[in-house]
């Protein structure tokens, strides 16, 4: 069955992650570097002790999606299946796509049905910045999930934050190869003490790409079918800055028509499912200063997510498959976070009830009731700084077809000991601990004759060290990294074949062990002469060692889990001269296994990826930019593919034209 084939591989996409650094949210005279606003969801970075990349960064590299923009971290292992909005999934540090929360402006993205977003499908143009944060998180007014999840995506967008410009615009279009073509117009007023923003996207692609694969002792090529790409999204969101509260509403949507594919097998080209998808999110926050020391955030939002999968030639007694499923969320919460000297003190509670409906009888119709609290305090003395935090969920689920998952109820506990900044270099030292876990999906519990509804979460205890250091400041900047951990992860939930190929059973029967380290170098060099000539570096590698540790007497144990490479690296150059530059990435990802047993059949080729982009700006009044920028993605015209036999693009090209005020 081709969507049992399909939920399967959605299912098994569990690579792993992990990644530490925080930026405080202490107060300005106690944090050099650091620009606070206590009352904004958004993160400031102190002395690159967050992985970030800023609005400036995202528009030289002109990614077509984050999930692509998340390749330059360090400790990322990113699943993609190829084509404009085709899933793309990531972990970090082996943990697994799962254990990550993808939170936009403050606001978590879920989706209960499958466990994991497509960011494949989230669009960069209004992106002003990007974090991704493993272990504690960067700061404490985000939701409690985003909190206490393995690690986490921010996303600052422009329309949601507050400004004080009376006027504010970003548009862009952008055509490009396999008849890309895409928009986006983005808005924001200041009204009195508040702003009003709206925005509109669309984008389009044809999607055929041309493609080489191995067969045997020869190369075949062909055209990749069925890829086409059509979306729209629109939204409005609307903001009051009082004088101790600030107040924010907003709704968006988005619609999404796709072909689907599927993988490339040899001398079979039919490829003519579709997938329909329409996302819709409401979401309300108010953040509240109540003295001069607790600051407070409350926060709702409701999300529903409808997919339609159609198969018109299905081989089954009617002839075709046609299934709709309805994933409706609604999350409730309030965060606290207190200021002192020496003591810091954070709270939060958080309730969220999810349901999953379908048009297939046999479906299961589960609802999820999730409560979360979490508490933490942070004490600082002399040099250094200890915190500790526990968290707890419980979750009950009713399930209408069947029979329900049985309740659960998960301590979560987390240590870390760190130096403050110090000397002329900068030096900053952490280690910590963190437990968490993820709960399983509800195609994990319920999907027909794979779901089992007797799963438990699976956990992971994160171990890390970390170093940050500023050997060199002023004219020419160097920012270092280097990080070293281990993760354990336990109760891994797995997809095994039972009657044969077509039924599976999803179990808790694994065990995985990660040991990794990374090391990122940062350097920035402004000539003293002429300080419109500007020359940077951005440097990353990852070691990541995810061995299968489930069972001794199996073939794959102690092999490296499939689709994690042992290496990767980034390499970024740019050099600017005034408002002319020039960008040279490159992306490295080694060695890979299809499958957890590490024998030559199932070895997925290394693989480098070179993209060149060149840009120029025309700026006037001060307040007004125009932006051109040609980008060729694939320089080399390497065949390559992240899954086996999801063979992505080839050469291929891309120009933006953007206009901007303030």
């Amino acid at each position: 069955m081709r969507l049992i084939v399909i939920i399967s591989i959605l299912l098994t996409t569990a690579s792993y992650s992990q990644e530490v650094e925080d930026d405080s949210l202490k107060k300005v005279q106690e944090i050099q570097g650091v620009e606070v606003q206590v009352l904004n969801v958004s993160v400031r970075i102190a002395r690159e002790r967050v992985n970030h990349l800023k609005r400036r960064d995202i528009e030289q590299l002109q990614a077509t999606d984050v999930g692509e923009l998340l390749q330059k971290f360090e400790g990322t292992s990113l699943k993609s299946y190829g084509g404009l909005g085709g899933l793309k999934t990531v972990s970090f540090r082996g943990l697994g796509s799962q254990h990550t929360t993808v939170c936009v402006d403050g606001f978590n993205l879920s989706n209960s049905q499958t466990g994991q977003v497509n960011l494949g499908q989230l669009q960069t143009e209004n992106i002003e910045q990007l974090v991704v944060s493993v272990g504690e998180q960067p700061r404490l007014l985000l939701p409690v999930a985003a909190q206490i999840s393995g690690s986490s995506i921010l996303i600052e967008t422009f329309e949601n934050s507050f400004t004080n410009d009376k006027f504010g615009l970003r548009s862009i279009i952008r055509q490009g190869s396999f008849g890309r073509l895409g928009g986006y117009l983005g808005a924001k007023w200041k009204v009195g003490k508040g702003f009003i923003s709206a925005f509109g996207n669309a984008n389009n692609a044809y999607g055929e790409y041309k493609y080489r694969i191995q067969n045997g002792f020869e190369v075949d090529s062909s055209n990749r079918l069925n890829n086409d790409y059509q979306d729209y999204a629109f939204g409005a969101t609307y903001g009051l800055r009082m004088k101790k509260t600030n107040f924010r509403i907003g709704y968006r949507q988005k619609s999404i028509d796709q072909g689907l594919p599927g993988a490339v097998i040899l001398y079979n080209s039919s490829a003519d499912e579709r997938l329909n998808t329409l996302d819709q999110v409401l979401f309300t926050d108010a953040m509240i200063a109540l003295n001069d020391l607790w600051y407070m955030r409350a926060y709702a939002s409701a999300n529903s997510n409808q997919l339609n999968y159609t198969d018109p030639t299905y081989l089954n007694a009617d002839g075709f498959i046609d299934v709709a499923y309805s994933n409706k969320s609604l999350n409730l919460g309030v965060v606290g976070y207190r200021f002192k000297q020496k003591w810091d003190f954070n709270t939060g509670l958080e309730s969220t009830v999810s349901s999953l409906s379908s048009n297939d009888s046999l479906f299961a119709n589960p609802t999820r009731y999730s409560y979360s609290a979490i508490a933490g305090a942070r004490y600082s003395w002399w040099m250094l700084a200890l915190k500790g935090q526990l968290s707890t969920r419980y979750i009950t689920e009713l399930n209408e077809n069947g029979e329900s998952a049985s309740d659960k109820m998960t301590l979560n506990p987390y240590l870390s000991l760190e130096s403050q900044e110090r000397g002329r270099m900068y030096h900053r030292h952490q280690l910590w601990y963190k437990n968490s876990f993820r709960m399983p999906s509800f195609n994990e519990l319920y999907y027909n004759n794979i779901g089992n509804s007797g799963l438990i979460p699976e956990r992971a205890d994160q171990f890390g060290y970390n170093l940050s250091f500023v050997p060199v400041e002023r004219n020419l900047d160097w920012h270092i990294r280097v990080a070293g951990y281990f993760n354990r992860v336990r109760n891994k939930i797995v997809a095994t074949p039972t009657k044969n190929l077509f039924v599976w059973s999803m179990q808790n029967i694994g065990k995985v062990d990660v040991f990794g380290g990374e090391v990122v170098s940062k350097l920035k060099y402004t000539f003293k002469k002429n300080r419109r000539i500007k020359i940077s570096s951005n440097v990353t590698y990852s070691l990541q060692k995810a061995l299968n540790m489930t069972d001794p007497e199996h073939p794959s144990y102690r092999h490296q889990i499939a689709y994690i490479p042992i290496h990767s690296a980034n390499l970024d150059l740019g050099l600017e001269l005034g408002r002319t530059g020039i960008r040279l990435s490159t992306n490295y990802v080694g060695l890979r296994y299809s499958l957890n047993e590490n024998i030559s059949s199932n070895e997925l080729d290394q693989f480098i990826l070179m993209d060149i982009s060149a840009y120029h700006s025309f700026d006037w009044r001060n307040k007004n930019r125009l932006r051109i920028q040609v980008s060729v993605k694939n320089v080399f015209d390497s065949s390559y593919a992240y899954i086996r036999s999801f063979v992505m693009p080839g050469r291929n090209y891309l120009i933006s034209v953007s206009y901007a005020i303030n």
